[in-house]
């Protein structure tokens, strides 16, 4: 039996009605990020008579990748259409399933010299423009404290002092801040976890002037913004020192915890304690963070 047909109008309605009904139990920063992204291209398609029009038309504007995920989500909107007694059957049912999914496990991190190297020229302004308002070094508590933590960005950027011990023996992950939608929501896992200081994070923390506002602050005195430190600092900075034979090559500013969670590794930190320090399980560690040694020596054996 042939399958109730939707054309890119009836697809707009029903994208927006899901989206209603999803933000009732998503962080508003992933209806605003992701569903909204979604609801500009549909809104955006040319009338279109039917679903395999609609796969067409994604096709020639995107990549793979994302048309798969496109079609996974628009799959999963008319499922609860079909639920909600909107639609008679899934007219994108397992129409994603003929795009390869990409390997999401880039597990490249820098080794404990090249992040010393990195944060040293940071700290010693080696590259800033010259007729910058604001120092590369501005951000070396936010880029130190991303390396020495393993945290995700969007955590970095919404931990608050009253979430630092008063002794700086600890700090309590528990909200999450996008550079992209900056809403303040909830950490990925919706599960707080208290990460233990080491000396070296404690006296960071202690020399950061303490307000009643979040630690990491932008030169105007916001909340820090990820996608700023990236361009301002962080990538022409690493650039530079790859340019220079210093860092082998260029990682994006997230990578700063794929070393944190491969360093710890390496030290001898035990799989399921590095997954509680970063809030992951062990499975993920080892799937998507666990990097292996640039130069790996083989014994005689």
């Amino acid at each position: 039996m042939r399958r109730h047909s939707v054309n890119s109008y009836a697809l707009l309605q029903l994208w927006l009605a899901y989206s209603e009904f999803q933000s009732h139990q998503l962080e508003p920063s992933t209806i605003k990020r992701d569903y909204g992204k979604i609801s500009k291209r549909v809104a955006s398609m040319p009338e279109l008579e039917d679903e395999i029009a609609v796969r067409g038309w994604i096709m020639q504007r995107y990549s793979s990748e994302t048309c798969r995920r496109m079609l996974q989500q628009f799959s999963a909107c008319c499922d609860w259409a079909v639920r909600s007694r909107y639609l008679p059957s899934n007219p994108f049912e397992g129409l994603h399933k003929d795009f390869r999914k990409r390997s999401n496990q880039d597990r490249r991190a820098f080794t404990a010299g090249e992040r010393d190297c990195i944060l040293s020229a940071i700290a010693e302004d080696l590259y800033v423009n010259p007729y910058s308002q604001v120092p590369h070094s501005f951000y070396l508590p936010y880029l130190r404290f991303l390396f020495w933590t393993g945290c995700r960005l969007e955590e970095a950027n919404a931990l608050h002092w009253k979430n630092v011990s008063t002794n700086d023996s600890r700090v309590r992950f528990c909200e999450a801040l996008p550079s992209d939608t900056r809403i303040l929501g909830d950490i990925k896992t919706h599960r707080q976890r208290d990460f233990p200081c080491n000396p070296r994070l404690v006296e960071l923390l202690q020399r950061i002037e303490r307000v009643d506002s979040f630690v990491f602050l932008s030169p105007k005195g916001h909340a820090i913004d990820s996608h700023n430190v990236l361009n301002r600092t962080w990538r022409p900075v690493v650039e530079e020192l790859v340019d220079e034979k210093v860092v082998r090559e260029y990682l994006p500013l997230k990578h700063c915890r794929h070393t944190f969670i491969t360093l710890a590794l390496e030290a001898g930190i035990e799989v399921k304690d590095v997954a509680a320090l970063v809030g992951n399980s062990p499975d993920v560690i080892y799937r998507h963070y666990a990097a292996r040694k640039p130069m790996m020596e083989i014994p005689e054996f």
